[in-house]
């Protein structure tokens, strides 16, 4: 049964039905520093589990909402249904468009001393996309709305305030 695209789009509205975690922090928690543009700025290693019967590939949507608003810092697709998101894993799927017209992982970078939620969100879906690379995160979303059959999400803080 495929999981309406509003319940995806304002994902509180319905619990999860994968788990995300990550090795680099916990949920709620801050996003170490090597993984920001103070840092490397690496995309955090992921694991997913609970993915649903059925799943053909996996989605991942990062964004941040700050004073100003939401910003994408990642948009991947097409991405084959594992249980690891490597730091490396832009070698697998197909590649979207975040800030600044940028494909892959753009690291979190808040100006000032606002404090950015940032939310990692993967949606298990039942086909592929069929979207060619670089693909926002609109497109993507319009492009999975019916295929999508689960989804979880992993949350983290970054300021650089300190």
């Amino acid at each position: 049964m495929a999981v309406p695209m509003y319940l995806v789009m304002n994902h509180h509205e319905q619990s999860p039905s994968i788990v995300v975690t990550s090795t680099a922090h916990d949920e709620g928690e801050a996003i170490p520093v090597e993984f920001t543009c103070d840092g490397d700025g690496t995309q955090p290693p992921s694991t997913v589990s609970g993915l649903p019967d059925g799943t053909v590939s996996i989605a991942v949507i990062m964004d941040a909402s700050l004073p100003g608003g939401v910003y994408v810092h990642w948009v991947q697709y097409d991405m084959p249904p594992e249980s690891e998101i490597p730091p490396d894993a832009f070698d697998v799927g197909t590649i979207g468009v975040a800030l600044f017209n940028l494909g892959g992982y753009v690291p979190p970078c808040p100006q000032g001393e606002d404090v950015g939620t940032h939310t990692v969100q993967v949606s298990a879906i039942n086909a592929l996309s069929g979207l060619d690379e670089g693909a926002t995160k609109r497109e993507l979303l319009d492009a999975i709305e019916g295929p999508v059959i689960g989804y979880g999400e992993l949350t983290g803080e970054y300021s650089r305030s300190g």
